[in-house]
């Protein structure tokens, strides 16, 4: 059956013009969405790839070390300064979250809390 609609389709293709028109404008779109499918499909199967090996690489808190930690206060910003050192030795460490909670006791039991914020810090620290 499918040799039979291409063989009439072949005849129409070298008889009518209008025909070619709508035949080429068919292939044109057909090539569009199968170049949208095949890129979708690539960059989804890319991204799950990057995903796990980015999972893989993950490095264990125990592996990190900070050394020399001080916070410095310049009014209005607060400033931590340090050495990051990592024991894995197969993956660089390239950013860290950090979580800075600052609260005032007036009692053991009672704290209020000033800042409680989370931030990604972007490093370069080699696998040791």
């Amino acid at each position: 059956m499918m040799w039979l609609l291409c063989g009439i389709a072949l005849c129409l293709t070298v008889v009518s013009t209008r025909f070619r028109r709508v035949l080429s404008m068919l292939a044109g779109i057909a090539t569009v969405w199968v170049t949208f499918v095949v890129g979708l499909v690539v960059s989804t199967e890319q991204d799950l790839t990057g995903h796990q090996h980015a999972e893989n690489l993950r490095i264990p808190r125990a592996s990190m070390e900070f050394v020399d930690l001080d916070i410095g206060t310049n009014q209005p910003v607060a400033v931590l300064i340090g050495d990051t050192h990592t024991n894995d030795f197969k993956a660089p460490l390239t950013y860290f979250e950090l979580r800075l909670l600052v609260q005032t006791c007036p009692s053991p039991d009672q704290c209020n809390t000033v800042i409680d914020t989370t931030k990604s810090i972007f490093v370069d620290v080699p696998p040791q």
